[in-house]
């Protein structure tokens, strides 16, 4: 019982369910990479370079670092609908 709740709800956070008809699956949900988590993956990236190359943390890296976040908090509320995360959104 505990394994397929927590297998449901990965499904449900990780991916959208597959619009369009299919005879075989109806209820497939695929995993999806939105070109803001990827952003947010590069701008993390980079954040974490800026910070080994300087050895310290800059206020370059304190920007990127919260362009990371807001990116991956945008992506996580319109993309994923995850509507407990919408009070952080900038307005």
């Amino acid at each position: 019982m505990r394994a397929s709740f927590s297998i449901c709800v990965l499904k449900w956070v990780l991916g959208r369910r597959k619009t369009g008809f299919s005879p075989f699956w109806s209820n497939v949900i695929l995993p999806t990479l939105t070109i803001l988590l990827f952003g947010a993956l590069v701008l993390a990236f980079l954040c974490v370079s800026l910070i080994k190359t300087h050895r310290g943390i800059t206020p370059l890296a304190i920007l990127v670092a919260a362009c990371t976040v807001q990116s991956a908090l945008i992506a996580l509320v319109m993309h994923f609908e995850m509507e407990a995360l919408r009070w952080a959104l900038p307005v």
